[in-house]
């Protein structure tokens, strides 16, 4: 675990820092559900679309859970940044979105 700022432990990422995105996808029973495809969309603070991943991108570590690492681009803008999971299934669309912080340097 990193720590910075004089040793405390960090609650929110800095810009710079990679990241691990996890989504645990389960249809409406709540039992675990692998798409038939999916992306993710990641914005920063000022609502810019920095990167978008395919599941060619993602690592499979359990039946419906995918995650990534990402590093979160220095000159990007901190603040409430934005990750949308889309994912389909048989025609439809599943969508999750999460906001976390980031903060400068």
């Amino acid at each position: 675990e990193k720590k910075r700022r004089g040793g405390g432990r960090r609650v929110m990422p800095y810009l710079g820092d990679t990241v691990r995105f996890k989504n645990t996808w389960t249809d409406y029973n709540g039992d675990a559900l692998d798409p038939d495809s999916q992306e993710a969309k990641i914005y920063d603070g000022a609502g810019n679309l920095l990167t978008t991943k395919t599941e060619s991108d993602m690592t499979k570590e359990s039946a419906g859970v995918y995650f990534f690492d990402y590093e979160l681009p220095e000159t990007a803008t901190a603040g409430t940044w934005k990750i949308v999971w889309i994912g389909t299934k048989s025609g439809n669309d599943f969508i999750v979105s999460k906001f976390f912080s980031v903060s400068e340097v």
